[in-house]
């Protein structure tokens, strides 16, 4: 199993419907496939990460990319992982803080 974090910049203005249909698209799409994860969005900035079977989180990284609701996509991190950070959620909403903290303990998490 791998974890992908990426961050990104919205291209335009994204409101909070606007991110309610992504959280829900993720939901669905990820449950699928079984992805979990979780998405930040500050209003300019998206940070996500997805978990899952390699080829499920490379193919859902592959649409992520193709998005036109953001750019200047950049991988933060990409390890093999023994466990998930957010079993049971296919893609849970977080606040900036909660997911800083989640992101200190993957780095210091030996695979």
């Amino acid at each position: 199993m791998i974890c992908l974090v990426y961050s990104s910049v919205a291209s335009g203005a994204v409101d909070e419907a606007e991110v309610e249909k992504i959280l829900t698209s993720a939901e669905i799409g990820n449950a699928k496939v079984g992805i979990t994860g979780a998405l930040v969005y500050d209003g300019r900035r998206f940070c996500q990460l997805l978990e899952g079977d390699a080829a499920a989180v490379t193919k859902t990284f592959g649409t992520i990319k193709n998005d036109k609701r953001h750019e200047q996509i950049e991988v933060m991190a990409q390890a093999t992982v023994s466990d998930r950070r957010f079993p049971g959620w296919a893609m849970l909403r977080v606040e900036e803080a909660e997911f800083q903290t989640m992101m200190d303990g993957l780095a210091a998490t030996p695979d």
